[in-house]
């Protein structure tokens, strides 16, 4: 989310524009470390409140597993639990991505 200070300064596909760039600035170092492993992968940048992202991208994409790294158990991990809890929370279903690590 963008802080209303923040969007004030900025019209809304050009924060669209930005958000997407630095999503897939993001993403640019996992991507190096899947192609010199030699494994295949489906990358996208999409903005949203994220574990409700992942599970709708992850659906959409008819994907078989989401992986997730590591976090660090901040406080508000602590409080909602982590990113991969909330994304297995909202993917529950039979036929639905299997979630792995976090």
């Amino acid at each position: 989310a963008v802080s209303n200070h923040v969007s004030m300064y900025f019209g809304s596909q050009e924060l669209q524009g930005l958000l997407q760039d630095w999503g897939a600035e993001e993403l640019q170092p996992a991507q190096r470390l899947l192609q010199t492993a030699g494994v295949p992968f489906t990358s996208t940048v999409r903005v949203g409140q994220s574990a409700r992202t992942i599970a709708a991208v992850a659906r959409e994409l008819n994907c078989d597993r989401i992986v997730f790294g590591a976090e660090d158990a901040g406080l508000a991990e602590r409080l909602f639990g982590s990113l991969a809890h909330q994304v297995r929370q909202l993917l529950g279903g039979q036929g639905d991505p299997q979630v792995i690590g976090g």
